[in-house]
């Protein structure tokens, strides 16, 4: 429940605040990047509640998932 509520306020932060970063995200052309801005914020956000991983790399960071727990 707390983890959906973090990623409910994270895409409201990104669609709908004055200050919103969404357009610079946009322009970001390595996924891997994204994908550990997206972690940092989330695991900022979890006050212990959760914890963000992501799984091991694979091949050379084509693969990899979060796993929110």
């Amino acid at each position: 429940m707390v983890m959906n509520n973090r990623l409910d306020d994270f895409e409201h932060s990104l669609l709908n605040d004055e200050a919103s970063i969404v357009d610079t995200l946009r322009k970001v052309d390595s996924e891997t990047e994204l994908r550990r801005f997206i972690s940092n914020c989330l695991y900022q956000d979890s006050r212990g509640a959760y914890s963000v991983t992501q799984e091991a790399v694979v091949a050379a960071e084509k693969e990899q998932i979060f796993d929110l727990m």
